[in-house]
């Protein structure tokens, strides 16, 4: 929630044998929680929607809604490893 200036965590992504990436529940209640941002990170999570909008529109039918933040060009999450390999 940008106009509040919070993130609220519902949803882990783990890897599984013979699933690969899948989204789980938090392993604990306390991982379920709401955490303020401060405008720095606020304002950069707007300039990450705004290139989103960019991937949804390029990648038009290939783009699967997935709802999550940092996104592959078509919607999916990011794997992990190659992220680390990125950065």
């Amino acid at each position: 929630d940008l106009g509040r200036g919070t993130v609220s965590i519902r949803r882990a992504l783990q890897r599984q044998r013979s699933r690969g990436l899948v989204f789980t529940e938090p392993k604990t209640a306390s991982s379920r929680r709401t955490v303020q941002l401060t405008s720095f990170a606020v304002n950069a999570l707007r300039d990450q929607w705004d290139h989103q909008t960019r991937q949804v529109q390029t990648a038009g039918a290939y783009w699967r809604p997935l709802n999550v933040v940092f996104a592959s060009e078509v919607g999916t999450p990011l794997d992990p490893h190659n992220v680390t390999r990125r950065f």
